[in-house]
């Protein structure tokens, strides 16, 4: 089992891991932060035709299939994440690491 590690603006124990067993999981937004590397992901329309997803009000979904976690978070990142993403510090290391293709 390989480590990994991940930052994140919500605490922990308000995560929701889910597991997948052959099984598929659609997610509105970007609730999900992380997801194993063997699950297939793709986005897809939420309804099958383009007026059905006009009338629902919801546009694309993200979908996993297969075996794996996803850990996500129980609301969409707001402005919190912004402000701590958009300081002088993590612009810094954004310019300093391979973000911009370096």
């Amino acid at each position: 089992m390989a480590w990994r590690r991940l930052e994140s603006n919500v605490p922990e124990d308000e995560l929701i891991e889910i597991v997948l067993e052959n099984d598929e999981l659609k997610i509105d937004g970007n609730l999900a932060v992380c997801w194993s590397s063997n699950l297939d992901f793709t986005v897809e329309r939420s309804t099958k035709t383009l007026v059905g997803s006009a009338v629902s009000g919801e546009g694309l979904v993200n979908v996993y299939r297969g075996t794996g976690r996803v850990l996500m978070c129980p609301v969409a990142p707001t402005t919190s994440l912004f402000e701590s993403t958009n300081t002088m510090i993590a612009k810094a290391a954004a310019k300093s690491s391979n973000t911009f293709g370096k």
